[in-house]
């Protein structure tokens, strides 16, 4: 855990100021108490191992993060979606006063903070400290914290300092909490406890360099990926085949393997449309004569890399008979000029693949044990959605699980009507993104509701259910 007075005495990070003086400071203090009495502004609160305030708390549609310690005055506060800035802010006010309700147990505080919403008949905002109910608690209230206030609002908060002891969320908001960070940050602790080699490469250009993925630190290897990333890296084994239903993450999981052992993420191949003949090169046109072009496959076969096949099962097998004898014990291809490139030590070879699709086949026999790890990947969580929306969006918690709500119930609807069509996490994703620049029922037309393409019927039936939600 991160001890918040050794910070203070080491002065590091901090930022100090006088707050809570004069009644410039008024108009925080009422909007703090509005946020916390009657706006839906807190997601999680709890109180940690070391007896820490921990919220995450939205601030103009932002969440921010707050860790606060009474004893030493600090607050420490992070957003991943906006830069704090240090300014008196109604988020500086509502740990204090938060913390005085669960954690001091203030009875003063409580009982007149539970007859508020009875007192006001216009929303707090409207009020100044003076004329306020109970004014005599606040005026109080400023007065005891009137004390020197340490603000952090560097990158180190919460990832893996954090353990919470109680969940207050549903005590005072009447919600569960969802506490996304102690989930991210379990995630991470995974990642290190893992310890993944990086791949060797006896040299890489710098081109290659740029092609290794470049991924949040949130977005986590799933643990039953790390033994198959180990011997990936290794050179245990060369090839890995992911199955499941859409929108499971598969390519994204390829991108955090390659991320995490440093191998270059050569090419991305959709077998529906760009499985070709030319898939290894073909003859271009220069000058007066042709020249035999490599493909970015070829180039990854020759001199390392990973490359992706995705939706194998969709692409034509006689364009794929080449893998047989590339993912041999002695790997080999041959292109099409007649030179023939021996696969490369650092040559890795992911494919993904979607059971029970229209369009779709088996792999042959021949090809499907030729990879070495064959992994069954579910659909995601509503958990693990929630945080694909939160750290994508700007979004709240409370709408993201409204948003996984309707995408179940279209789920359902499909697979019960047994349709075609499909919807997976990506869209809802994708939903709650543009629902920044228009209301949630536009962003849905657009996104969620075009999975019906040309059937105008589905496409009204899926509004429908958006609309008896929101």
């Amino acid at each position: 855990m991160v001890n918040l007075f050794k910070i203070a005495s080491e002065k590091k990070y901090l930022k100090s100021g006088k707050f809570f003086e004069g009644s410039q400071y008024s108009a925080p203090i009422i909007k703090a108490i509005e946020n916390v009495l009657f706006e839906d502004n807190i997601l999680s609160i709890g109180q940690t191992e070391d007896n820490d305030l921990y919220l995450e708390y939205l601030e103009d549609n932002h969440v921010v993060q707050v860790l606060y310690n009474d004893s030493a005055g600090i607050l420490q506060l992070h957003s991943k979606t906006t830069k704090i800035k240090i300014e008196i802010s109604s988020v500086m006010f509502v740990p204090i006063f938060l913390h005085k309700i669960i954690i001091e147990k203030n009875k003063t505080i409580i009982d007149n903070s539970l007859k508020l919403k009875s007192m006001f008949p216009v929303p707090p905002s409207t009020y100044t400290l003076s004329t306020m109910p109970f004014k005599n608690i606040y005026e109080e209230f400023v007065k005891e914290n009137n004390n020197k206030y340490y603000v952090i609002t560097n990158e180190a908060i919460i990832q893996d300092v954090i353990k919470i002891k109680k969940d207050y969320t549903e005590e005072i908001t009447g919600k569960k909490g969802a506490f996304l960070l102690k989930k991210d940050s379990t995630k991470a602790e995974e990642i290190i406890n893992a310890k993944i080699p990086n791949i060797k490469f006896e040299e890489m250009s710098e081109e290659m360099k740029l092609k290794i993925p470049v991924l949040p630190k949130w977005m986590a290897m799933p643990k039953k990926l790390i033994p198959v990333a180990k011997s990936l890296s290794a050179g245990r084994a060369i090839s890995m085949l992911q199955y499941g239903p859409a929108g499971g993450g598969k390519t994204t999981n390829v991108k955090i393997i390659c991320r995490d052992i440093q191998l270059p993420l050569m090419a991305i191949v959709n077998c529906t449309n760009n499985l070709d003949e030319f898939i290894l090169g073909k003859y271009i046109p220069l000058g007066k004569e042709f020249v035999f072009q490599k493909s970015e496959v070829a180039e990854a076969i020759e001199k390392g890399g990973a490359v992706v096949f995705e939706e194998i099962n969709y692409g034509n097998p006689k364009y794929m008979s080449f893998l047989n004898s590339l993912l041999d014990e002695n790997g080999f291809v041959r292109l099409d000029n007649g030179e023939v490139i021996k696969r490369h030590k650092n040559f890795r070879f992911f494919a993904t693949m979607n059971y029970g699709y229209a369009g779709t086949s088996e792999l042959s026999k021949a090809l499907y044990n030729r990879f070495q790890s064959k992994v069954r990947i579910d659909d995601l969580d509503d958990e693990q959605i929630n945080r694909l929306i939160s750290n994508n969006s700007k979004v709240c918690s409370e709408t993201a699980n409204d948003l996984i709500f309707i995408y179940r119930k279209i789920q359902k609807k499909l697979k019960e009507e047994e349709r075609e069509e499909i919807i997976s996490p990506r869209d809802i994703v994708n939903w709650a993104i543009q629902a920044q620049d228009s209301n949630i029922i536009t962003a849905a037309e657009y996104t969620v509701c075009a999975i019906a393409e040309n059937d105008n019927e589905l496409y009204e039936e899926i509004l429908d259910i958006v609309k008896m939600k929101f």
